[in-house]
């Protein structure tokens, strides 16, 4: 069942309803419904237990015809929950009925104009001695940072590779310090002093930083991140 905007918003000002964002991560902290909680499609079945029975959840996403937030009411009604509804018209109705929305105040993406282009190597490229895997099962990936996000043990990036491609990698670990083994910084090891030569304060990188990401798609799946700052020109 769909439910309307202004009756999802009568039942939060009554204390009868939950908004659960069935989005990723990164969507809901670029834009978020203010009072919702983030729990991704795939999620649901793990996390259903989180939600109240006695309340009505209300699931939204920014899809067209509500494909993610019905597929949600779905499994929740499988889950047990017999209060549940997809937001019709998703976050663009509820932000038209001039109801409350959160944005991210980080700037996320670095702006166009102040990535400088840098050379594309060609041929084959060669992983740096600390990456342990078997090369017939990994792949690598290069180009510009577009996206960044540091926060709770977890980093993602979109990087618009030299390939044309995008891609979206995500790491992650119970803090931040679990996931600088799987950093490098110009193929040596990245320390934790490193933060400052690719981020401008915590969580904001640099403009124009550069990185090659490798995946071993081995038993162990891992990812390393080889950050590569700008290189500074002087005048």
């Amino acid at each position: 069942p769909h439910v309307y905007a202004a009756e999802v918003k009568a039942a939060l000002d009554r204390n009868d309803a939950v908004i659960i964002d069935v989005r990723g991560d990164v969507p809901y902290e670029i834009e978020h419904i203010e009072g919702s909680i983030s729990m991704p499609l795939g999620l649901i079945d793990a996390r259903a237990a989180e939600l109240p029975k006695e309340k009505l959840i209300v699931a939204y996403c920014t899809c067209k015809a509500e494909e993610l937030s019905g597929e949600a009411t779905l499994k929740l009604r499988k889950a047990g929950f017999t209060r549940v509804g997809a937001l019709q018209g998703g976050m663009k109705a509820w932000k038209a009925a001039g109801f409350g929305v959160v944005k991210s105040t980080e700037p996320f993406f670095v702006p166009a104009a102040e990535i400088t282009p840098a050379p594309v190597a060609r041929g084959r490229m060669m992983p740096p001695a600390l990456i342990v895997c078997d090369r017939n099962e990994l792949t690598s990936f290069a180009g510009v940072v577009s996206l960044y996000r540091r926060a709770r043990g977890k980093t993602t990036i979109v990087l618009r590779t030299d390939d044309g491609t995008v891609e979206t990698f995500t790491l992650k670990g119970s803090k931040q310090s679990q996931l600088e083994p799987s950093f490098l910084l110009g193929t040596a090891q990245f320390t934790a002093a490193d933060w400052s030569r690719i981020e401008l304060r915590a969580g904001v990188l640099r403009p124009g930083v550069r990185a090659a990401v490798w995946v071993c798609s081995a038993p162990s799946k891992r990812t390393w991140i080889d950050w590569q700052p700008p290189v500074t020109s002087s005048h």
